[in-house]
């Protein structure tokens, strides 16, 4: 196997046969696990790229993952946002996931630390270590890594690597520095689900938006919720979803964080009914009816700065509560 710079050409095959494109408009929602083709235009020049369409991302829905002919990185692109794609096409190749032999007892590798040897062009090996992160959607013979050297998404079919000798699963002895500082070499530790549920969790400015995901989030992890925002019916709307999405507790209160006094009353009322807190989520902004550019930039910073330092700040009273909350 050769390493060329970070991206190397894949060690195995994509598709099979080259086929006239389905449409000439694809459809957005019809693209995962689809053969594409298109040009990309860059600082004047005009390539033309073919790859397999991996994953669309739900946090932004107009990105796809792709992974390229001749690439073994994945790349994030929004195939029909960017101007520097053209002429896309779905191609009615299709897509080879190659069954692949796993050694007799091999151990799992996902979630583990490795040491991956690439071949240089002069024969000469290098040492890579890095994280197998998960198997490739779509092409589930093929695994997610990245390296502590180029920390990119690389997709590889690992077992024949493997197998031949040149990848091999790190002990904790060897790998310390990627344990968390208070795990001891050998210990269990939970899950990062098992680690929330039940957690008493603040979220700030959670209404709508970021705030809003950031709820339904710990929601689904079966955390006790407390959610503020100055909109009423927006919470109730917001809370009602947590409660079903499995939140253990989901409650609301008003509350706007550029006012004096409502910080403090909101952070007492959560600790009240939840009996204490383990995550603060701070994402919260101030409003203003002042315009930027007409001369009271001033009222406009003092008004900004006095709300983030009260973010900085403010969360400092809490402590008490995280404390006997551990």
């Amino acid at each position: 196997m050769s390493k060329k710079r970070g991206r190397k050409r894949s060690s195995g095959e994509l598709s099979e046969s080259s086929g006239l494109s389905l449409s000439s408009t694809p459809d957005p929602n019809n693209l995962l696990g689809l053969r594409i083709e298109h040009n990309w235009r860059e600082k004047g020049n005009l390539t033309k790229w073919k790859g397999t369409v991996l994953e669309r991302l739900t946090v932004n829905t107009s990105l796809y993952m792709v992974k390229y002919d001749g690439f073994d990185c994945v790349y994030g692109i929004e195939l029909f946002k960017d101007e520097r794609v053209s002429n896309l096409q779905v191609l009615t190749e299709k897509v080879v996931n190659n069954k692949i032999k796993v050694p007799h007892d091999a151990p799992e590798l996902v979630g583990k630390a490795v040491e991956h040897l690439f071949e240089k062009e002069d024969g000469e090996k290098n040492e890579w270590r890095g994280m197998v992160l998960s198997r490739a959607p779509i092409m589930t013979n093929w695994y997610y890594i990245t390296y502590e050297k180029d920390p990119v998404l690389y997709m590889y079919q690992l077992w024949d690597d493997y197998k031949d000798g040149d990848l091999r699963i790190l002990p904790e002895a060897e790998n310390k520095h990627l344990l968390p500082a208070d795990r001891k070499p050998g210990e269990e530790t939970e899950s990062l689900v098992e680690s929330v549920r039940f957690a008493r969790v603040l979220v700030i400015g959670a209404s709508t938006g970021i705030g809003e995901q950031v709820a339904y989030h710990y929601a689904k992890m079966g955390a006790q919720i407390v959610i503020t925002a100055r909109r009423e019916y927006a919470l109730q709307k917001v809370a009602a979803n947590c409660t079903s999405l499995g939140a253990q507790k989901a409650l609301y209160v008003t509350g706007d964080m550029s006012q004096s006094s409502d910080p403090e009353r909101v952070v007492r009322m959560a600790v009240e009914q939840l009996g204490g807190l383990d995550i603060l989520v701070l994402n919260h902004i101030g409003s203003t009816p002042i315009a930027m550019w007409n001369g009271d930039m001033d009222l406009f910073l003092l008004l900004h700065i006095r709300l983030y330092f009260k973010s900085c700040v403010w969360p400092s009273e809490t402590r008490p509560f995280y404390e006997c909350s551990f």
